[in-house]
Order: structure tokens, then sequence, then C-alpha cells
């Protein structure tokens, strides 16, 4: 590759969290896409606010329960869709055959098959997955490899696409953070958990939020693929 094409490329981090993994119908792993630049920008915000709010807590769909929801959290939502990064989601529903007998490789594989669909070829990305404790220690280093091997296949790309797959720590982490919230938010609504018994109004009230800044009508569902912004994607089996 050029010096010229190399300087071409955008560096791109995604940060990743999954949803309803293991009781609700429909799984969610979600991930937000956004340069270093926003990444750098994002950060220095949020700390502002919490200094403003003067929250220490962690940023997570899980705060956001009981009667109202913490402000600060509408707040981050804003900062999300008042910048320059991308909401990318897959949703899976667990009723249906699994692709694998292995739910652990099962459930990278369709890690693998999001990070694929909202990859663009002239990136070059770090992808940051929320830690989980794997029976098989090579997932994450499988994972890299494999969507690297995609991107070659699906775009012919000169490059890596994937320069790095690795772990790391939400309680730490306000990018992981956000996508936590970002990807509840998600399960809530396509689980349908707002019409549950004893449902919790924060919850409703800050997923109603996040819809319409998605410039939806009061829940999220799924989008086209053509949706940038804030794209949810109901997965079906190849």
């Amino acid at each position: 590759m050029t010096n010229s094409a190399r300087a071409e490329l955008v560096r791109e981090h995604v940060y990743c969290d999954e949803s309803s993994t293991s009781s609700d119908r429909f799984m969610v792993i979600g991930s937000v896409w956004l340069t270093p630049l926003c990444e750098e920008q994002l950060r220095s915000r949020v700390k502002m606010l919490r200094e403003q709010h003067q929250y220490p807590h962690e940023l997570k769909w899980t705060r956001a329960g009981g009667r109202r929801f913490a402000p600060i959290l509408s707040d981050v939502i804003d900062l999300f869709f008042d910048s320059d990064c991308r909401f990318g989601s897959i949703v899976v529903d667990r009723t249906k055959k699994r692709l694998h007998p292995d739910h652990e490789l099962a459930f990278y594989v369709h890690y693998h098959w999001l990070l694929r669909k909202r990859y663009q070829a002239h990136t070059q990305c770090k992808a940051i997955l929320d830690h989980r404790d794997n029976k098989d220690r090579g997932r994450l280093g499988d994972l890299w490899r494999v969507l690297n091997n995609s991107a070659r296949k699906d775009y012919a790309v000169p490059h890596q696409a994937f320069l790095e797959v690795r772990s790391g720590d939400s309680r730490k982490d306000e990018l992981l953070q956000l996508v936590d919230l970002l990807t509840g938010c998600v399960a809530w609504h396509l689980n349908r958990r707002e019409y549950a018994p004893g449902a919790s109004s924060g919850k409703r009230d800050l997923g109603r939020y996040i819809a319409q800044r998605a410039q939806r009508s009061d829940r999220l569902v799924p989008t086209s693929p053509q949706c940038q912004k804030f794209n949810i994607w109901r997965w079906t089996a190849p």
C-alpha cells in the first residue's frame, strides 16, 4: 500500500456490549463507532457532565430504573446524537435454532456478523468489547482473524481492516457504558419490556426519549440497512 493510500484511511474505534443474553427472547449486541478525535471530545464532555451532575456512578441502562432516570443519562444521549459517531446493533431471536451447538462460539459468530456488516471499507478499526469470561481464551483472537478475512473477501481491502480486537472494563470506560445504555434500550423495546407489569417508569421515559432522538415515534424497532446513525438489524441466518 502506498503512503497516500494509507493517509486516506479513516481510523475508527468500535465499542461493543450486549444485552438480554440469557432470559429474554431477543438478544442484542450493540456497537458505537467513532473516530479517535470524536472519542476524545465525547470523553471530555462526559467528564464535564459528571462534574456538573455530581454523578460518580456507571452510565448504564440499569441506572435508568425506578420512577425517574438520572438527568445525566439524557444529557449523555444528547452527546451521542449530536456528535459524529454511529450506533449499530444486531438483534438475535434466541428461540430460533443456534448457528452452532457451542453457545459461546455462536455468540461470537453474531459479533462477527455485526462488525462485518457495519464495517466501512475506507476505515481501519480497533474493536473493544466489554469483558466476558470465555471458556476458550482465544475467542477474541479468532474474531480478529475472521473479521480481517471477511473484509478482504467483501471489499478486497489491501489493508488490515481490524488492527485489534480486545476486551475492556465497562466499570472504567465511559464509551462501553454508552453502548450499554443504547443496547439496553434496544433490548428493552424489542423484548417489549415496557409493557410488563411493574415496568420501570424511568426506563420507559428514557427509552421514549432515545427513540425520539433516533427519529422514531415512541419506541425503537428494526431499521433499514441504509440507516447509518442508529441501526437496528433484525438478524436472520444466512
